[in-house]
């Protein structure tokens, strides 16, 4: 695949403020679910904004995966105390707030383009990797900050 291709490919999944999980069910052709690592180690991913971290003490972290098991996406978010029921939820937040028909809105706060030996090991890949973090909205309050690492291989799906 060429690399203009490419670019506009992942700039479809970076820029979106619709559901990355509905996305990604459509372009595998399989459902999304969740998977939890065995070992959380939060302490080393130094992209996290953790200025916020005064009110937002609570984290989620998951994986989306399809019926292959392949992991498609890490995602760590940020929650509040008020809000810590979402955390264990097991389905894709994004799901859950549009079946609860919550108002809610993304407002991308960064996109980049990381080399990581963490998000290789994690998804048995060479990076490069993309990264996005966006502030979570309901009703002009930040409910959540999440951060969304995707993995190259859901390039092998086009």
């Amino acid at each position: 695949m060429n690399i203009i291709k490419q670019m506009t490919l992942w700039s479809i999944f970076m820029l979106s403020d619709g559901s990355l999980t509905r996305q990604l069910n459509i372009i595998t052709k399989s459902r999304i679910k969740l998977s939890y690592p065995k070992i959380s180690n939060l302490e080393i991913l130094d992209f996290v904004n953790w200025n916020y971290a005064e009110k937002f003490k609570i984290s989620r972290e998951i994986y989306l995966v399809n019926q292959k098991q392949d992991k498609l996406v890490y995602s760590i978010s940020l929650w509040s105390n008020e809000d810590k029921d979402l955390i264990s939820i097991n389905i894709p937040i994004g799901h859950y707030l549009i079946q609860q028909k919550v108002d809610f809105y993304k407002d991308i706060q960064t996109i980049e383009l990381v080399h990581s030996n963490y998000f290789e090991q994690i998804f048995a890949r060479e990076g490069p990797f993309w990264l996005r973090s966006y502030l979570l909205y309901e009703k002009y309050e930040i409910k959540a900050i999440f951060y969304e690492i995707l993995s190259p291989i859901i390039m092998d799906y086009f």
